[in-house]
């Protein structure tokens, strides 16, 4: 299924050498068997790809719940991380806490 939206043999053969290629394969097929274009389908496939890449080279060797020793994205980040709401006040400036500003006769379109 692959020959029929790859023309290069070789992004072919890439794709076959993956640790993943049976479920690019699989993802191709039901790709194909809804309406998506070409174009999105090269995409989709390019991007699955380069996932298993970037998985492999982190360590995954197999589809799947993780192993119990490997840690979750939410262990590696930092505690001490604010958190949108506060990092939004802390960039801003911190919150107002005197009167409102006074309109000048600029902002008052007059």
């Amino acid at each position: 299924m692959l020959e029929e939206y790859f023309i290069q043999p070789s992004t072919v053969d890439r794709y076959r050498r993956s640790w993943i290629s049976a479920e690019i394969e699989a993802y191709v097929v039901w790709l194909a068997g809804h309406p998506y274009s070409d174009r999105c389908i090269w995409r989709r496939v390019l991007l699955v790809f380069e996932f298993g890449e970037f998985a492999s080279a982190h360590g995954a060797t197999s589809i799947g719940p993780p192993s119990p020793g490997a840690r979750s994205a939410s262990a590696r980040m930092k505690p001490n991380w604010p958190g949108p709401a506060r990092h939004n006040r802390i960039r801003r400036g911190g919150p107002r806490t005197g009167p409102p500003a006074r309109r000048s006769n600029a902002d008052s379109g007059t």
